[in-house]
């Protein structure tokens, strides 16, 4: 049964953009994880300098069942890292200790199903890496966003891959940092191919959704 790594940066300070109620967004993030109907997982907690985090986090824990309690990893980085930096998703790469790599946002959540749609389609495939839709938090409901591989569709919500030998997120900086990782796996490996019924659903787009 292979093991997944999820990996989830967080920094709960302001800046331009930032989605609202932040802090409980983020403790539905990690719950959304715990939920997972595929338990052989961990989550990575990247926290960038960020001391609120690391008390939500002991608190989630401490009131978790004793299997659930080493779900649960945290590293917080002792100084900020520059915004968007590619070095948060990096340390979380270094700690994994899974076989397949997805990612999370601390203000979206992820379906019940999403990381065993995951594993299935891409151990069935023996796939490095995949890419698949995600959905949409709107007024109106949630909605499929049909992502195909351009700049300014596909970013960490649509992708997964394996550990070994991976790429790892050193100078994917600034906002769209996500599209120069994806970049890096399309350089990496041509073992890719779309996926279906995976169910991350982005919550906040700065502008237009924050749910």
């Amino acid at each position: 049964m292979k093991k997944v790594s999820v990996i989830m940066p967080v920094y709960l300070g302001e800046y331009d953009g930032c989605a609202t109620d932040r802090e409980s967004k983020f403790s539905r993030a990690i719950f959304s994880v715990l939920g997972q109907t595929y338990k052989n997982i961990e989550l990575i907690i990247i926290g960038d300098c960020c001391d609120i985090s690391e008390k939500i986090v002991s608190e989630i824990i401490e009131n978790q069942n004793e299997e659930s309690k080493g779900t649960i990893r945290f590293f917080n980085f002792k100084e900020k890292q520059p915004l968007f930096s590619g070095s948060l998703r990096s340390k979380g790469i270094e700690l994994a200790t899974g076989d397949i790599i997805v990612y999370i946002d601390s203000d979206d959540v992820y379906g019940q199903n999403h990381i065993e749609k995951i594993i299935v389609q891409m151990t069935s495939e023996n796939l490095d890496w995949c890419y698949f839709n995600d959905f949409i938090q709107t007024n109106a409901g949630i909605s499929v966003r049909d992502v195909e591989l351009e700049h300014g569709l596909a970013g960490t919500s649509c992708i997964a891959h394996i550990k070994e030998n991976c790429p790892n997120w050193d100078n994917c900086d600034e906002y769209g940092h996500d599209w120069k990782f994806i970049e890096k796996l399309l350089d990496w490996s041509n073992n890719f191919d779309k996926i279906y019924g995976a169910s991350y659903v982005v919550c906040h787009i700065p502008t237009m959704t924050d749910f």
